[in-house]
């Protein structure tokens, strides 16, 4: 463990409470109060400039504070103390740093501190050890914000895709505002609607021809079902397979000149015409069926 002993109290500048704007020694009896916890018995010592030699580095301090103890092992000092001591306490080898200034922003560019400070942390690492700077106690701190993460890899993938979806969700909804307008009726309710397409249905010469083709399938279908037809069969085949059975069993008409009849019927709007073929429609499956 290293124990850095304090040795400035700092004042924030007016213009930037982040920046310091004015320092002054911390009482020599704070700091003691600090180090007698490690030996009761030492000292705190503040001089004149003193340049030393530290783990092979030139140390520069411009106002050393130094430690006068008999308990602590001397690592770096003169004959005024020690800058670094240690000592073994309950079983942890702790060592002190007496001048914060060595390692400090302003104090480590100065002569060899730097490499000072550098081979202090690997005296005191142990084989394979890491060194984690913390550095929350500046207030460098990262406190959880939702809007940051959303922008930041790898969550953007995902902030990306939901306004994609947004967008998509917008413009299918720009179409229209509010429920779907009901379609339109194909029939204007009411009783006048009822009469006039129930008559319309009765009338031959609105409707009679199309009746009249379905009449026609539908007596071929009919016929073809009862005498046990053949399956698979187009109705071209269907009707020479019909007229044939019509001639076995003697019936007088044939279907295939009966069917053309028909259709000349449907495609007019003589009603006499159409009601004529209608009748001989009805006489045909009544021969072609008669004894099956």
């Amino acid at each position: 463990m290293l124990v850095v002993l304090p040795k400035w109290r700092g004042e924030p500048a007016d213009d930037n409470p982040r920046w310091i704007g004015s320092a002054e020694p911390v009482p020599v009896s704070a700091v003691e109060a600090i180090v007698n916890l490690i030996d009761p018995g030492a000292r705190i010592v503040r001089g004149a400039a003193v340049e030393t030699v530290g783990f092979g580095a030139q140390i520069a301090l411009t106002a050393p504070q130094l430690i006068a103890s008999t308990r602590l092992d001397p690592l770096v000092g003169d004959s005024r103390g020690m800058l670094v001591g240690s000592t073994v306490v309950d079983g942890l080898r702790v060592a002190v740093l007496s001048d914060p200034d060595v390692i400090a922003n302003h104090g480590i560019g100065v002569g060899g501190n730097a490499a000072f400070a550098l081979s202090l942390i690997d005296l005191l690492r142990p084989v394979g050890g890491t060194v984690v700077v913390d550095e929350t106690v500046h207030g460098l701190t990262q406190r959880p914000d939702l809007w940051r993460v959303m922008f930041e890899m790898p969550f953007l993938l995902a902030t990306l895709q939901g306004l994609v979806a947004l967008c998509l969700l917008v413009w299918a909804g720009i179409g229209r505002f509010g429920p779907p307008q009901p379609p339109d009726r194909a029939f204007a309710p009411g009783a006048a609607t009822l009469l006039d397409t129930g008559a319309g249905l009765l009338d031959p010469r609105r409707h009679g021809g199309h009746f009249l083709r379905g009449s026609a399938d539908m007596c071929v279908r009919q016929v073809a079902d009862r005498l046990h037809a053949p399956r698979g069969l187009d109705r071209r085949a269907l009707v020479a397979w019909l007229d044939r059975v019509g001639q076995a069993r003697r019936v007088p008409t044939a279907f295939e000149r009966l069917d053309r009849d028909v259709a000349t019927a449907a495609a007019g709007d003589n009603t006499a015409r159409i009601l004529d073929a209608a009748q001989r429609l009805n006489s045909w499956k009544r021969e072609m069926l008669d004894g099956s």
